[in-house]
């Protein structure tokens, strides 16, 4: 069956729904367009990476409050993207405590 022909009732109708089949058919588009590029990065990973870009030297810890993450799963993307080679981490000279993020040239092209 066509899920055209299917009668979602109530569900149709939830923003909850409706809001999770956009994201569904985003992603697929997001993969299929990064398909083409060197390095394909996941939605999270290519926010990361902007927001580095727009703001050099970020924290760690800052980076994790602007998207509202917490700390170990942000610990695992900026892991993944120091392994592709798109950013460093740099011991930050304001807190020696944390690390500052600042992208490769791989990560700027």
């Amino acid at each position: 069956m066509n899920t055209a022909d299917i009668d979602f009732g109530l569900l149709g109708g939830l923003a909850g729904f409706r809001l999770r089949r956009a994201h569904g058919a985003f992603v697929d588009h997001w993969h299929a367009t990064m398909r083409a590029f060197d390095v394909p990065l996941s939605p999270v990973q290519s926010g990361v990476v902007l927001l580095i870009l727009n703001n050099p030297e970020i924290t760690q810890a800052d980076l994790a409050r602007a998207l509202d993450v917490e700390s170990p799963s942000m610990v695992q993307v900026i892991d993944r993207l120091q392994v592709l080679g798109i950013l460093r981490r740099k011991r930050s000279t304001v807190d020696r405590r944390s690390f500052a993020l600042i992208l490769t040239e791989r990560g700027r092209a």
